[in-house]
């Protein structure tokens, strides 16, 4: 396990590299000046210029892009923010707990939403019930997510008003009071990624529940919510847990689109505003921090194969 784990670890350091040039270069390539944004519209052209010497900007990009890999690696500084003159870590640190706990609760709703109806479904193929949970779960992935907050705030905020519109309340605030700012955008992105979930889950049983292993435990006599269950679903977890886990990856990086309807302050709003102001530093900072999420997420999924499948060894 340990050699596995060391291999591993090594075969992501190209592909952290990949994207960090990736990320500097469309930034840095994007339509703009951060030095006009941070001097102002009244400005000058000798003190944009002031401003660019100052930011580094004047500075071919290799040498940009080398002074950031080395100050992260060398010093595991991310930079300082164009527009606001913070440290770029500390306004990441101040999106992270938004960020966590609307990932964390989304990522809940989805999986005891999808797993159970994409279960149901396959036990049901073809009847009446298995046509609804689909088109319930078409309808869930090609719906935007925008309008499906709009329509979750519009009926349980503005109509109900049992819920708060937006915003966000730290859980150091009450417990009570942070859940219900959650509700509604975990359930706006939870749904969205329950319907994914429920889809891989019925395609991935249907898929086993005929192999010979499983016919072998019925024609055991074993009871069949227990051969579903114990035998078909255990086996069927491995491209379950595929889409999950490429779900709360999704979900830790961000949703842009959910953080601005609810007025979140979350990554994903913050990465629209850096990129608004051309905030290179920021943007940059978010793009890699995105890209080490999605492979620690794709490395703890690898592990999860051996819990679930016994099978698969890692040696």
């Amino acid at each position: 396990m340990f050699r596995y784990l060391t291999n591993h670890i090594i075969s992501m350091l190209p592909t952290l590299a990949v994207v960090a040039v990736v990320g500097f270069m469309l930034v840095h390539l994007t339509p703009g000046d951060p030095a006009v944004f941070a001097a102002g519209p009244e400005a000058s052209p000798a003190v944009v210029e002031q401003i660019r010497e100052r930011m580094g900007l004047n500075r071919p990009l290799h040498v940009q892009f080398l002074a950031w890999v080395r100050n992260i690696i060398v010093e595991g500084n991310l930079g300082v923010s164009i527009q606001t003159g913070e440290p770029v870590s500390a306004i990441l640190a101040s999106r992270a707990e938004p960020t966590i706990a609307l990932a964390l609760a989304s990522f809940v709703v989805a999986l005891v939403i999808g797993v159970p109806l994409g279960f149901l479904g396959a036990v049901q193929r073809g009847r009446l019930g298995d046509r609804l949970i689909m088109a319930v779960a078409t309808f869930g992935v090609s719906v935007p997510r925008f309008w499906l907050g709009l329509m979750l705030m519009l009926l349980f905020a503005v109509t109900w008003r049992w819920l708060p519109v937006g915003g966000y309340r730290p859980f150091s605030d009450g417990i009570f009071d942070a859940l219900r700012h959650l509700v509604l955008p975990a359930l706006a992105l939870g749904l969205a990624e329950a319907a994914l979930i429920a889809r891989m889950t019925r395609t991935a049983m249907l898929e086993v529940m005929n192999e010979d292993y499983v016919r072998t435990a019925r024609s055991k006599g074993l009871v069949e919510q227990r051969v579903l269950v114990k035998h078909a679903l255990r086996t069927a977890l491995i491209p379950i847990l595929t889409v999950a886990g490429l779900s709360l990856a999704n979900l830790l990086g961000g949703s842009v689109a959910i953080e601005v309807v609810f007025n979140y302050p979350g990554i994903g709003r913050g990465l629209m505003t850096a990129i608004t102001r051309r905030d290179y530093p920021v943007v940059q900072a978010v793009v890699l921090l995105v890209g080490v999420i999605y492979m620690v997420v794709n490395l703890l999924i690898d592990l999860a194969y051996a819990g679930v499948d016994p099978r698969v060894r890692y040696n």
